[in-house]
């Protein structure tokens, strides 16, 4: 869940988005997981020019979030990535 789900944001100005889990989480407990969190700037809409000839733009960013359970925070990825066993398959 993100809160504030929606603001307003004036040029120049920052805010801060801040993501939690409400308790539904469904994602495996053996691996991480990725999820997106989308953000959508939407400009505000000018009455003075809407009879000019104008373009608006929606901005949309799409940032990868990783979710890492409990179970796997003492592991290592040193560590891990030792026990990675590799072999060639012929097609």
């Amino acid at each position: 869940m993100a809160t504030p789900p929606l603001f307003r944001l004036e040029g120049k100005q920052q805010n801060t988005v801040r993501l939690f889990s409400n308790g539904t989480v469904n994602a495996p407990t053996d691996r991480e997981s990725m999820y997106y969190f989308n953000v959508m700037a939407i400009p505000p809409a000018d009455d003075a020019k809407a009879n000019n000839n104008t373009i608006q733009l929606a901005v949309r960013h799409r940032m990868r979030l990783v979710y890492r359970p409990k179970a796997l925070f003492d592991l290592s990825p040193n560590t891990e990535a030792k026990k990675l066993e590799w072999s060639k398959v012929w097609h």
